[in-house]
């Protein structure tokens, strides 16, 4: 009898475990360019999502300025717009790091971490990322 009910219970387990919607990760970015090459203002975002749902989870958000001056220093944040909605900060101002050598230096920070973390929008929000020292933002849209 015990042996009958422990073989029913393990064929109806993965059953249950097709069931789950599988995620899908995505990473997308945008480099707004230098002249010359590189990068004068970028953003990367690590997202997720069930198949099938219409939110995204925003898990992992980076921004990095090129050829920022040696002597200066930078901060940086991330916006985002909901379709149909105004802008709302995602992550306030933070100060960047140095990185690299003279030729090519860039300043980075991030915000958040990578997993199922993190706001969840509706596809179609726009995300960017924006430097208080500098004009440009580099944005991407959810998809």
């Amino acid at each position: 009898m015990t042996l009958v009910l422990l073989s029913l219970l393990l064929m109806s387990a993965p059953s249950a475990v097709a069931e789950t919607k599988p995620y899908v990760h995505q990473r997308i970015q945008k480099c707004v360019p230098l002249p010359g090459g590189g990068c004068r203002v970028s953003i990367v975002a690590k997202t997720w999502h069930r198949k099938g749902s219409a939110k995204r989870g925003v898990g992992w958000v980076y921004a990095s300025l090129g050829r920022p001056a040696r002597s200066k220093t930078y901060s940086a944040r991330w916006l985002y717009k909901t379709p149909g909605g105004s802008w709302k900060v995602g992550g306030g101002w933070k100060r960047t790091r140095h990185r690299g050598g003279n030729a090519g230096a860039f300043v980075e920070t991030w915000w958040g971490s990578d997993g199922h973390t993190g706001p969840r929008f509706s596809r179609k929000t726009r995300l960017c990322t924006e430097f208080r020292e500098v004009t440009t933002k580099a944005c991407v849209t959810l998809t």
